[in-house]
């Protein structure tokens, strides 16, 4: 090989993968290897530190292998064109929607990894209004379970009305709302008990406000325990204790607006947002499945799925990126051993084959 300078020269790249690939799987030293070749140390690291001296990088680099759990070129496609379609969803909503749809079956890390690179990760938004347990309850762990109750101001036609909102805690799901003249104790009295007529319903719930007047009645307080139903408030002065039901009221609010024509546009517009937060709408607080999954679903055996479906798609990249690395590995052999035989006369080492 000595006699062969610039063969050596002209096939320097080749050779320098050959003898990484022949070290990795040998083990033995690249002079050991070199000595093998016939090529003189001397000649070998001069024409690498002359080839790192013009590229500015390292000259050898060993082999680069797939990572075997990486998204397929088809899925990262999806997953793309799903973020560029809905640009304000975050890394896990989109996660957890391309799963439970089957479009795309990948942990929230790894989304976030692809839409990290290409720059499609929406700015942080800082959390408020993040609800806590009042001291001494413990959160529902049941539907029906603990409703939360409150009102809201809405302008239709110049005038204030106001909005009855009533909602389970374990679930997030809207149980009943209603637009009225007046948010007054026989106001507050009448919805609770349309609410309770609900069918469906599988036990009594019982009932947390604030400490609003229509709340705190004794009218309301009697009715409530007529039936049977336990009634929690909030301290006072603590409304991050009710953040639950505040921050529906303020989804509610973004969806459909504040201000209206007339009664009945209010009314389909809360319907309708309303019918998008029960149905619709991914809650991070619910595991990003929707409140009607976890009010009349089982939200476990829908977990359990999309945990099966995460575990089949790993498995199924590991094979496809396993086969996708064979092929590779096996190019870079063909293109050693054809460097290899243009530098006549070249000894065979049987130990790399």
């Amino acid at each position: 090989m000595s006699d062969h300078p610039r063969a050596l020269s002209e096939n320097f790249d080749q050779i320098a993968a050959w003898v990484e690939e022949a070290r990795q799987r040998s083990g033995w030293s690249v002079r050991a290897i070199l000595a093998g070749l016939d090529i003189a140390p001397t000649s070998y690291y001069r024409l690498r530190a002359r080839q790192t001296a013009e590229r500015g990088t390292r000259a050898v680099a060993r082999p680069a292998r797939r990572n075997i759990y990486e998204l397929l070129p088809e899925e990262r496609m999806l997953v793309l064109d799903y973020a560029l379609t809905f640009p304000d969803s975050r890394h896990r909503a989109l996660a957890y929607e391309l799963t439970d749809a089957g479009i795309v079956c990948a942990s929230p890390a790894t989304i976030y990894r692809l839409l990290s690179e290409k720059g499609l990760v929406p700015g942080w938004r800082s959390p408020r209004d993040a609800g806590t347990a009042e001291p001494g309850r413990e959160r529902a762990r049941l539907a029906d379970e603990c409703w939360l109750l409150d009102w809201t101001y809405l302008n239709i036609v110049r005038r204030w009305w106001y909005l009855f909102y009533l909602m389970d805690e374990y679930s997030r799901y809207v149980v009943h709302w209603e637009l009225c003249l007046r948010m007054d104790e026989p106001a507050t009295t009448a919805e609770v008990e349309r609410a309770l007529a609900i069918s469906g319903r599988k036990r009594q719930p019982a009932i947390q406000t604030d400490n609003g007047p229509a709340f705190i009645s004794r009218d309301f307080r009697s009715y409530l325990a007529q039936h049977g139903i336990a009634h929690y408030r909030i301290h006072p002065h603590c409304p991050q204790e009710n953040g639950i039901v505040e921050r529906g009221i303020r989804t509610c609010k973004e969806l459909a607006g504040d201000r209206f024509d007339d009664n009945g546009q209010a009314r389909e517009e809360i319907g309708r947002a309303i019918e998008y937060y029960n149905c619709e709408r991914r809650h991070s607080a619910l595991y990003y499945l929707r409140p009607i999954d976890y009010y009349r679903g089982n939200p476990y055996a829908l977990l359990t799925e999309r945990a099966q479906k995460t575990a089949a798609a790993r498995e199924h990249r590991r094979q496809t990126n396993l086969a996708l690395n064979r092929s590779s590995q096996d190019g870079q052999k063909r293109t050693a051993k054809q460097a290899k035989d243009s530098l006549n006369p070249m000894p065979v080492l049987s130990h790399f084959d």
